[in-house]
């Protein structure tokens, strides 16, 4: 088990990814007014949204490689 510092930098770094996440569901919910999740419903809202947020990306990308595809096929 870690100790002290690097203990600390360990839990900051593991923090990292899920900050990210938070940031771009909160800029998600500004931007198209939804409500505010409750404070104990924050980390299950971050997850939804940030999974239909990467589905989407997928979606988009997906579609684009599609087109891509079928017209260099032509």
């Amino acid at each position: 088990m870690l100790r002290g510092w690097a203990s600390k930098a360990y839990r900051r770094e593991q923090q990292t990814p899920m900050k990210l996440l938070a940031w771009l569901t909160e800029t998600f919910i500004a931007t198209f007014g939804i409500t505010h999740p409750r404070p104990e419903q924050e980390k299950a809202a971050n997850l939804i949204i940030g999974g239909l947020l990467l589905t989407f990306l997928v979606a988009v990308f997906g579609v684009v490689g599609f087109l891509v595809f079928m017209i260099s096929t032509r």
